[in-house]
């Protein structure tokens, strides 16, 4: 039982270290622009308003077409939007 446990948690840690590597190359890009989409996307990400966050991220990629930024901000709001639709934020409270 004590191991079932320990092996769920130990998954749980897995599937939370995807987004912190993800977020830990957006945010570094993310303080070299100062482009108000990107920052409305990133918004809306962390309010949960996946869809239209992901219009911001798109937008940001027509204006910006050669920046990495942009496709890492849409993969990382796709990954966001279903680990909330696994529940899995809500299991980590």
């Amino acid at each position: 039982m004590e191991h079932n446990r320990m092996l769920g948690n130990a998954c749980k840690l897995k599937i939370l270290s995807i987004p912190c590597l993800l977020l830990s190359v957006v945010f570094p890009c993310r303080a070299l622009t100062q482009d108000a989409t990107m920052e409305q996307g990133f918004d809306l990400l962390y309010d949960l308003k996946f869809d239209e966050a992901q219009h911001e991220f798109a937008r940001y990629e027509q204006l910006h077409p050669d920046d990495p930024l942009g496709p890492v901000s849409e993969a990382a709001g796709i990954l966001f939007e279903q680990l909330d639709r696994i529940g899995l934020y809500d299991k980590l409270n």
